[in-house]
């Protein structure tokens, strides 16, 4: 048996034979099966009259923001409609867009401020570039998204632009939700190589500074570098705020990733501090593509460019005594730099010490006794330091012996240039005599010459106090000693100045606590004061000897400073056979020298060594 099926316009035919009735409720459900794929809109295509062919064109835009920019000519979005039926003209149609992926979800709005009309024709295609897209992407006109969210770069990942067609009349759709696929992915902006940051260039002539820097953007093929310098004025401001708020210098566009700055670009100055930094851009044709994070900025670097910090090239020392010692240079620069001093005891594996300064010398204390320091010198320029100078030693001595307790407190000879006269000179007042400070207790004259008397205290003595007198003395407006001769006396009626006997035994104290050189007391003694037990003329002039050579000894200077102390209450100033004067330049005064003194009595006088220099 054979039945006939009408469907619309096609005939079915099935034959029926006797096989049970299973079969037949098999044929039953293919033939359902039949006519709902026929019916499907799905396989007829027809139910939507418009198609949608979206694209989507690398490098995708890391920022929503680039989207919704409608005077960018090659965007990455293009969609094209077309209306199938014919028989339709300037149909009105709207579009509406979804954005799908790695967790974020948005769509437009029905109505969208700033969009332009849309009409179909009939067989013809429409195709909608940036300028058509971007109102459907501004956050007014989208759902779905908080501002952050819509604000921040898109994370890496792949994405789904969708779009439909919707009727403007009817409100119906005319088109199945159509996606392409994106991956959007970050590019990093370049990494500077040279100058490093925070080094220091040379500087030559003429300049010639090379910048480099690595790109590490992946997925893009056109990309061009933006190079900007920046001069810093105040050193005290970090380099990254310097930049940001000054104008560049210098700056250029190159498809290189290196930049040679020679003379013809903007001259630098010596000792003057810079920062630069590279952007890069991604170009499709001749506009930016949006597709690096901190919008293609990379770090700022900053660098010294330096004019020549050169190292004192005379450095020596001068050990004071067992724990202290003077390190001393010549330095002839303009400027004011800073100098580094770092010593340590000899040996590699010792712990360099660090002292700073502005002067040309530095004073290292706390030494250790009897051990041997090595030290280097180091200079800072402006913006720049030089190398440490070569290394230098020196040995403090075991014990404080004679020419430490001379030399102590002694400070450089004063060149004076000021010889503006002192108006007045009065009872109380200080002055200089060479470094000595005099105190007067009584002055007479003016204009700057005075004669009087007074004490001064001695530093490496305990401060004792001694007993002078000066005559005619010129004294200037600083106070200071500019001629003349102050000499010490001894006068039994200064109840408040310490007796020279007593000095005697304050040195002996001294000496006894600190100092243990094979001599005796009264063997040093005898070498600083004199022989006290003979009274012959042949015995003063073997104490003026060994006086002498002692003192050549400790210091080849040509000349001695005197300071002479009376052991008469009633005679005059015992004078010296060639005594230097405390002061500068100045005679000595023409007193006619008395005889020792008798056995017993006080030594004849004081001697204090000129300093070295």
């Amino acid at each position: 048996m054979e039945r006939k099926l009408q469907l619309g316009n096609g005939m079915v035919f099935v034959e029926k034979r006797m096989f049970g009735k299973p079969l037949i409720k098999l044929y039953h459900l293919l033939l359902t099966a039949v006519v709902f794929l026929i019916y499907s809109p799905a396989v007829l295509g027809q139910s939507f009259p418009v198609q949608v062919v979206p694209q989507t064109i690398p490098p995708i835009p890391v920022h929503f923001s680039e989207y919704a920019d409608m005077y960018t000519s090659n965007g990455p979005l293009k969609v094209q409609l077309v209306l199938n039926d014919l028989n339709i003209s300037d149909r009105e149609v709207r579009l509406k867009i979804y954005f799908e992926g790695n967790g974020i979800r948005f769509q437009s709005k029905d109505f969208i401020s700033g969009a332009k009309p849309m009409y179909l024709e009939g067989g013809m295609p429409l195709v909608l570039a940036q300028s058509e897209l971007a109102p459907y992407f501004n956050y007014e006109n989208i759902m779905g998204i908080s501002p952050q969210g819509y604000g921040q770069a898109i994370p890496a990942g792949v994405y789904q632009f969708c779009y439909e067609v919707i009727d403007v009349l009817t409100g119906n759709r005319l088109s199945r939700k159509t996606c392409s696929r994106a991956v959007i992915f970050k590019n990093e902006p370049p990494f500077l190589i040279s100058p490093r940051n925070k080094t220091d260039i040379t500087e030559h002539n003429p300049q010639n500074i090379v910048f480099q820097w690595t790109p590490r953007h992946i997925n893009v093929s056109n990309v061009e570098y933006e190079i900007s310098l920046v001069e810093i004025w105040d050193n005290g401001i970090d380099p990254q705020a310097a930049f940001l708020s000054s104008p560049p210098i210098f700056q250029t566009t190159t498809t290189a990733t290196t930049y040679i700055y020679g003379p013809a670009d903007p001259m630098l100055l010596s000792d003057k501090n810079y920062a630069w930094r590279v952007r890069a851009k991604a170009k499709k044709g001749t506009e930016e593509i949006g597709v690096f994070t901190n919008q293609g900025y990379s770090e700022i670097f900053s660098f010294s460019y330096a004019g020549s910090c050169l190292v004192p090239l005379v450095l020596a020392h001068e050990v004071k005594g067992s724990t202290n010692a003077n390190i001393f240079w010549e330095d002839f620069s303009t400027d004011i730099p800073e100098y580094t001093i770092r010593y340590r005891e000899k040996g590699k594996a010792n712990e360099w010490f660090f002292s700073k300064t502005t002067a040309n010398q530095l004073t290292l204390w706390d030494l250790k006794r009897g051990t041997t320091y090595e030290y280097q010198l180091q200079k800072k320029c402006t913006v720049a330091g030089s190398e440490w100078s070569t290394t230098k030693k020196f040995t403090t001595f075991i014990a404080n012996n004679e020419a430490s307790v001379y030399e102590c407190g002694i400070a450089p000879s004063l060149h004076l240039t000021n010889r503006d006269p002192l108006v007045t000179l009065k009872s109380d007042d200080v002055f200089l005599a060479r470094d000595f400070p005099i105190t007067v207790m009584e002055a007479d004259g003016s204009e700057g010459r005075f004669t009087g008397k007074g004490y001064v205290t001695i530093p490496y003595l305990n401060s004792i106090k001694v007993a002078v007198a000066f005559t005619n003395v010129l004294v200037n407006t600083d106070k200071q000693l500019v001629e003349g001769t102050v000499l010490t006396k001894y006068d039994p009626d200064l109840k408040n100045i310490l007796d020279v006997p007593e000095a005697i035994t304050v040195v002996s104290d001294a000496y006894d606590a600190v100092a243990d050189l094979g001599s005796s007391v009264n063997d040093i003694l005898k070498d600083v004061f004199g022989n006290e037990e003979d009274d012959t003329e042949e015995d003063m002039e073997s104490t003026e000897t060994s006086t002498t050579n002692t003192t050549k000894t400790q210091n080849p200077a040509p000349s001695e400073d005197v300071a002479i102390v009376d052991n008469s209450s009633e005679g005059g100033p015992l004078v010296s056979e060639n005594p230097d004067p405390i002061a500068n330049n100045n005679p000595p005064p023409t007193e006619e020298p008395i005889s020792s003194p008798s056995p017993g009595s006080s030594p004849p006088y004081l001697c204090y060594p000129k300093d070295r220099n």
